[in-house]
């Protein structure tokens, strides 16, 4: 590639230093949300699993982070959505869209609204529907939504975050806590108290109910802040942000899917472990079901634990340590507490990923999987962590990326065998250097504090912008990572040791830098009749930034044709040396034709930046 001339800017040399014997890298947190170490009383379930999870159909929903959570509120019924396709995430919530929100959320949660259409004297609330106006009587009375006075609701009013702080702080404190609530710190949430007052820096003006409410759904990790130490209270709540904050708050409650739902603390493990397991069981109205029977059982080997009628196969699948017999229900079944949950289960993890069903029936009945309605949870299995992977999102032969597209640099901890380990909380700090021209004159540092997430990874991103200096400018990122004595090598995603990598953006013209040859199949089997068997080689032609280049010609050579065995007397290629020879002559050679030389075919790079060239091969030679 030609060197390219004009002003380089170099910006970001990185130097992450490893604070424990693991290493991850992440980009910057918003600071201020400080990640989940901080948060004291994390749920350990969830009221967004199995059924609850399933996509509601909204088309505007899609790539914004709250979609799981708007999925979530679609299944209990809190949101029917705009329309059957539209949610509108990005709406202000008004204060009575609020209390419908939260009375239909209220019975999953165990909250009881008494004579929700009892008056309670808003004067304001006549245009609203009557099922608002139900709603907001009903929450008022309560203690969970007042007024704004004694007869105002200012129903068109929006609801701003700290007004949903204190909504979602009074809506726990009246809602029936789940298994797993609150952690292991609390046993109510009378006895959640918040202790990281130096999170936000911008609550100081607000009330002293509204203060303390922000600090204990953040506790709870209902809330993250918005940025750098700021939770903005002032902040109109949009839909998809209202869709977060109340799935997080229903974690800490009763509320579980309608039918059979199963969680474990962790969905992968490190080394032979024991992982607690809680079956959940709800009826259509997300109420619990008292003295139902479950039964769990596991395989190391789905793909293999039914035959061919849905029955289990014994010697594929076993009891989860109550039961008397796998796939059946029975009198060693556990049965569901008042809470509608099963909790005395654990699952015993030693060298494979462990798949889990759990379903209910009468007693007698047995489980196929054709027809019984069943939760599953697949656990993995991982090794001790070996190595720490690092990969990035460039194609195959990339050298650089245009002006504005992000590279994603990926750090992986995992295995010997290249699984991922989930290894959460391993703290990295990240020097990121910024330089301009030559020297030291337009140089700038800052350093950020990052941690590996709940499977082990952390990723960076980097996007640079024009300088606009001209046509062929530069920019350039070099990212050096490194691990304390003892620690986790660094490894390419090709098995090799890492070696600091640069990143470059440009605007220079598109120059044709990596061209690859693949075949549809790498061996092909003729029959006895018929024109023998038959391939496409296809040559992909790329740039320096990974886009296909078109209308370039490509030569296909080849000077492997006809090897006949010894006593017979003909072969031949079609195709190949027959219809585009060039440089091929065809002699005989004791009778036997063979074709020497090699050949050329010439073809031009499509749209996709693709060239194909399709032949076959016939003989009699039956040898590969």
């Amino acid at each position: 590639m030609a060197r390219v001339l004009g002003r380089v800017w170099l910006v970001g040399l990185l130097v992450l230093g490893l604070v424990a014997a693991l290493l991850g890298v992440a980009p910057p947190e918003a600071a201020g949300t400080h990640g989940e170490e901080d948060i004291d009383f994390a749920p350990m379930y969830s009221a967004c699993v199995g059924a609850a999870t399933e996509s509601a159909g909204f088309e505007d929903t899609a790539d914004i982070g709250a979609e799981g959570a708007i999925n979530c509120l679609f299944h209990y019924g809190i949101t029917t959505g705009r329309s059957e396709t539209m949610y509108a995430p990005g709406d202000s919530v008004l204060r009575w869209q609020m209390a419908l929100f939260l009375a239909r959320a209220a019975a999953a949660a165990g909250i009881v609204l008494e004579n929700p259409a009892e008056d309670q004297g808003f004067t304001d609330v006549g245009a609203v529907s009557e099922e608002a106006r139900n709603a907001i009587n009903g929450l008022a009375k309560a203690g969970i939504m007042p007024g704004t006075s004694a007869t105002t609701f200012s129903p068109n009013s929006s609801v701003n975050r700290g007004s949903m702080a204190m909504l979602l702080d009074a809506f726990l404190s009246k809602a029936t806590p789940g298994t797993g609530a609150f952690g292991e710190s609390a046993e109510k949430y009378a006895d959640v108290k918040a202790d990281n007052f130096n999170v936000f820096t911008d609550v100081s003006t607000v009330s002293l109910n509204t203060y303390n409410a922000i600090y204990r759904i953040y506790e709870l990790g209902v809330t993250k802040g918005v940025g750098e130490h700021q939770f903005n209270p002032s902040g109109l709540v949009t839909r998809g942000q209202m869709a977060s904050f109340i799935t997080r708050a229903f974690a800490h409650t009763i509320a579980r899917p309608a039918g059979v739902s199963i969680q474990s603390e962790s969905d992968m493990v490190l080394g032979e472990s024991s992982v607690p397991l809680i079956v959940s069981v709800r009826d259509v109205n997300f109420q619990p079901l008292l003295d139902q029977s479950v039964d769990v059982f596991r395989s190391t080997d789905p793909d293999n634990a039914f035959d061919d009628d849905g029955a289990c196969v014994s010697a594929n699948v076993s009891q989860v340590q109550v039961g008397q017999t796998a796939c059946e229900v029975d009198l060693g079944d556990s049965a569901t507490d008042a809470t509608g949950d099963l909790t005395d289960l654990s699952l015993q993890i030693t060298d494979a990923d462990v798949t889990v069903w759990a379903w209910t029936g009468d007693r007698g009945d047995k489980f196929d999987s054709d027809d019984t309605t069943a939760a599953q949870l697949t656990v993995g299995f991982s090794k001790a962590a070996s190595q720490t992977l690092v990969t990035d999102n460039l194609e195959e032969g990339q050298t650089r990326s245009k002006f504005g597209e992000t590279v994603t640099v990926t750090i992986q901890i995992a295995d010997e065998d290249d699984k991922a380990v989930a290894s959460k909380g391993q703290r990295v700090t990240v020097e990121q250097v910024t330089r301009i021209g030559e020297g030291d004159s337009n140089r700038t540092s800052s350093n950020n504090s990052m941690t590996t997430d709940a499977d082990g990874k952390i990723v960076l991103e980097f996007t640079q912008t024009d300088p606009n200096t001209g046509a062929g400018d530069v920019a350039t990122v070099t990212l050096t990572l490194s691990v304390p004595q003892g620690g986790l090598p660094l490894q390419n995603e090709d098995g090799s040791a890492f070696t600091p990598k640069t990143y470059t953006w440009s605007d220079e013209a598109s120059v044709p830098t990596v061209l690859k040859l693949s075949a549809r199949t790498n061996f092909g089997k003729a029959s006895d009749e018929g024109s023998g068997a038959g391939n496409t080689v296809t040559a992909t032609l790329t740039d320096q930034f990974g886009d296909p280049v078109r209308g370039k010609s490509i030569s296909f050579l080849s000077d492997t044709f006809c090897t006949p065995k010894q006593d017979e007397t003909t072969c031949s290629v079609t195709g190949i040396g027959v219809t585009e020879s060039g440089g091929v002559s065809v002699r005989e050679d004791d009778g036997v034709r063979v074709l020497t030389g090699t050949a050329r075919f010439t073809r031009t790079t499509g749209r996709d930046g693709r060239a194909n060239l399709s032949y076959s091969y016939d003989s009699t030679d039956s040898t590969i």
